[in-house]
């Protein structure tokens, strides 16, 4: 995109330059010295091609903002996938974090003693068996 809009620029820039030209070569026909002016076909070829550069540069110019405004949009879309990127790296950071704290905390299988109730922390007691009072 950033090459396409370069070269609609150098191409307006081209056109501008050909107008130029165009308009100096139509003022200097228009107002001769000793002349008359008459309305013959170089003055309408030369009128013709003012108006057909001013429509080409109006083209090009409507084309670059067109193209600009497709980049911008872009680079908001670049911006917008590279924050969530970065929410999404953050995000499985955290989680990497979580999961060492959980390896941490996991109770190997040999040091597993069932009759720790790992919740309440209190020893869960045999179903069958009954306190008895004296």
């Amino acid at each position: 995109m950033e090459e396409e809009i370069r070269q609609l620029e150098e191409d307006l820039r081209k056109r501008t330059l050909d107008l130029k030209v165009a308009h100096t070569r139509l003022e200097t026909r228009t107002y001769r010295p000793h002349v008359e002016l008459c309305r013959d076909q170089a003055q309408f070829g030369l009128t013709g091609e003012v108006q057909d550069l001013e429509a080409a540069i109006r083209v090009l110019q409507q084309k670059r903002t067109e193209s600009q405004n497709a980049l911008d949009a872009l680079y908001r879309q670049l911006h917008r996938i590279q924050t969530d990127i970065g929410y999404k790296t953050n995000s499985l950071q955290l989680d990497n974090k979580c999961m060492d704290t959980r390896r941490k905390l996991v109770i190997p299988v040999e040091k597993f003693d069932p009759e720790v109730d790992a919740v309440n922390r209190t020893r869960n007691l045999p179903r069958n068996s009954q306190l008895e009072l004296a």
